[in-house]
């Protein structure tokens, strides 16, 4: 189902409760394949709070978009569709399945220190997992034909 001339919602999914303390700069073993440095250099190496058991959405994007428009499509109250760092890592390790499987970037958008980011993780063809993360406001355009994979807090709830 189209969401917005960006988006086609791929599936709903329930998320376990996290306790708040993983951090991504801090799990070199989860992304082995690579883990952006600025991650630590922007001061996104700090715990957060728990979060209970979340319904997310995952989408795939079918026209070319900045990550603004991506993200804005979904909803203009973007504190409502942010993930936590650690729900991030929830949904990689245990469900790894929603990736996009093809080594394309899968995009969560996440607010640490007032400042919205976006993470970016990518799986190589070897299993290795890579995360970069991204200032919200970069302009780079990202290709709809690639399959690219945005998730989201389900506005909807559980």
């Amino acid at each position: 189902m189209e969401i917005s001339s960006f988006l086609k919602l791929l599936s709903t999914v329930t998320i376990q409760a996290t306790d708040g303390k993983s951090v991504i700069a801090q799990e070199k073993e989860l992304f082995n394949g690579y883990l952006d440095s600025d991650f630590k250099n922007w001061g996104l190496d700090e715990t957060g709070d728990p979060t209970p058991e979340t319904s997310i959405q995952v989408f795939e994007l079918i026209k070319n978009a900045t990550l603004n428009q991506m993200f804005n499509s979904i909803s203009n109250e973007l504190d409502k569709i942010c993930l936590t760092q650690s729900q991030i890592i929830e949904i990689i390790k245990n469900h790894r399945n929603l990736l996009n499987q093809e080594g394309y970037v899968n995009f969560f958008l996440m607010k640490e220190n007032d400042e919205y980011f976006v993470t970016g993780v990518g799986l190589y063809s070897d299993g290795g997992l890579y995360a970069l993360v991204y200032r919200f406001g970069y302009a780079s355009v990202w290709y709809g034909a690639l399959g690219l994979r945005v998730f989201s807090c389900n506005l909807q709830g559980a």
